[in-house]
């Protein structure tokens, strides 16, 4: 994961984080060199396809965990992912499976 915030002191650039600046982080933005990225506390974080390629290169395999729109950067990539999409059950299906195993259940009014 890349980031434009300063390095603490134990950690160690490459492993921690890759530690970039502020102005190489928003070229690469545009570059679109990274699948994720956001700011939290006035510092950029993202994960790039370069360190995704990285692990694989490295022979392990990569999980990641992301926001459906970022499928559509990596899917484009020369990466060649698996995708996996899980989707919770339907209320009514978990109320009904509730009831079979004789659990009460309680609705919550938003």
């Amino acid at each position: 994961m890349d980031t434009s915030r300063a390095r603490k002191e134990n950690e160690v650039d490459g492993q921690d984080y890759h530690f970039i600046t502020r102005a190489q982080f928003e070229a690469d933005i545009l570059s679109r060199k990274f699948v994720e990225h956001g700011e939290y506390e006035k510092a950029y974080y993202g994960t790039s396809l370069d360190a995704i390629r990285s692990v694989v290169n490295s022979g392990k395999i990569c999980v990641l965990n992301l926001h459906p729109q970022s499928l559509k950067i990596l899917r484009t990539s020369d990466l060649k992912p698996y995708v996996v999409f899980v989707a919770p059950p339907s209320l009514e299906k978990l109320r009904q499976k509730k009831i079979r195993n004789g659990e009460s259940y309680k609705v919550n009014s938003i």
